[in-house]
């Protein structure tokens, strides 16, 4: 049941899992959507929109993703989606869109730009400007409230030595024209950043925040990281990070967190995670612990699939004691990918240009394809059913009106005489 819902909420194309007989380029995998569960209960989906099939990223990660969905405001967007749908739980209403996020991009296929707008009208936008190398340089950010006046305005400016690395990171607030605060950060000889000085401005003078010291060890693996907080005028020890390894392995097999207890001067451990891999390396278990005695709290498993070695889904399983966990997982996370790619498939032609308006749309939908020609006309569902079939005469353009239920489907349109076709994606309301 849990994967039938999951699948309504996803928007493919009709070609997504096919695998094609020969290739003249290496197919890539691009993520389309994900979910996320409470308890079984789906909670919230994300579907990402693309307008051209070989735009995509085959780096998509767990860090990526996340990225995009919580910190889209300030950083360039990995996934190079053309525009990304939020549909959330609200308690009474259901699973509804909340945030819309569109992209827009320069000739360099770099992330220009950004328009995130939420259920309440709220718009962030954002302007991205690159330097000659192609590293992000200025992030001019503004926001609007639901009544459409402006409510914040900043700018985000970055800078690099030399070698390519960040070592200023500032932010400006354009509406009282007054930096706000600004991070310097250093380097060692083999290019691992190991310093962090974090300062913010009060309206008259600079203040310093926060220091962050960071180790490595000869591999250049991140061993410690340090944090310092300046609390009336003195520097205090928060929280130290400690990573260990096993063997070559470059991700840490165990992460301790420790807390400074001023009354007795001496670090106190609080948190602990250990990652153990599967045999293949295709699977791993991260196990939590908290708290001075470590008391287990749940573990989370992270699913790849075999080809790819991308995240397909992450689930976290409550602790019971005497190492037994739940058999249903407390959270779950499902990532779902696109196959993507030009290929040589005779009876695909990946050049359609296939417009669809409204999308969403209450029923009726206005199909344009440019100068092409189509003739078949094919709506199915997520499992693949055929839910509106038609054929007609040789057109461009097209008005139907399908008379199906709300929910999210695939529009493929079919040129019998020279054996092209295109999908589409598109919604019912």
């Amino acid at each position: 049941m849990k994967l039938y819902i999951s699948i309504l909420l996803l928007s493919l194309y009709a070609s997504a899992y096919a695998q094609p007989g020969q290739k003249t380029t290496a197919a890539k995998k691009r993520l389309i959507a994900s979910s996320s569960y409470s308890e079984t209960m789906l909670m919230d989906s994300n579907i990402h929109y693309y307008s051209s099939l070989t735009r995509g990223s085959v780096h998509t990660t767990e860090k990526s993703y996340y990225d995009l969905y919580l910190n889209s405001d300030i950083e360039p967007q990995s996934i190079f989606c053309d525009s990304t749908v939020n549909y959330s739980l609200v308690p009474g209403r259901g699973l509804i869109r909340f945030v819309n996020r569109t992209y827009k991009y320069n000739s360099k296929n770099q992330t220009e730009g950004f328009v995130i707008k939420d259920i309440g009208n709220q718009i962030k936008h954002c302007k991205i400007t690159y330097n000659t190398l192609g590293k992000p340089v200025l992030f001019n950010i503004v926001d609007t409230d639901m009544n459409g006046m402006l409510s914040n305005a900043y700018n985000r400016a970055l800078s690099y030595n030399t070698a390519g690395q960040l070592i200023q990171d500032s932010n400006y607030y354009i509406l009282y024209a007054t930096p706000h605060t600004k991070k310097l950060y250093s380097y060692d000889a083999k290019g691992n950043d190991t310093l962090c000085n974090t300062y913010y401005f009060d309206g008259t003078l600079w203040g310093h925040a926060s220091i962050i010291t960071k180790k490595y060890d000869s591999r250049n693996r991140l061993i410690s990281i340090l944090n310092l907080y300046n609390i009336n005028g003195i520097y205090t020890n928060t929280r130290l990070d400690s990573f260990s390894y096993r063997g070559t392995d470059t991700v840490f097999n165990k992460h301790s967190i420790y807390n400074w207890n001023d009354n007795q001067a001496t670090w106190e451990k609080g948190e602990q995670k250990s990652v153990f891999f599967s045999s293949n390396k295709l699977t791993d278990t991260l196990i939590y612990q908290y708290g001075p005695s470590l008391d287990t709290l749940h573990r989370k498993i992270t699913y790849y699939d075999t080809a790819y070695k991308l995240i397909t889904a992450i689930k976290y399983y409550k602790h019971l004691g005497a190492n037994r966990y739940a058999t249903l997982p407390f959270t779950e996370n499902y990532f779902y990918y696109q196959t993507y790619g030009i290929t040589s498939v005779s009876n695909v032609n990946p050049d359609i240009p296939t417009t669809i308006s409204p999308n969403p749309s209450k029923g009726t939908i206005h199909i344009n394809t440019g100068n092409t020609l189509f003739n078949s006309i094919i709506i199915t569902d997520m499992q693949g059913r055929t839910v509106y079939h038609q054929t007609i005469n040789e057109t461009n353009t097209a008005t139907i009106n399908t008379q199906i239920p709300a929910g999210n489907y695939t529009l493929t349109l079919h040129n019998t005489k020279n054996a092209t076709k295109s999908s589409t994606l598109f919604s019912i309301e």
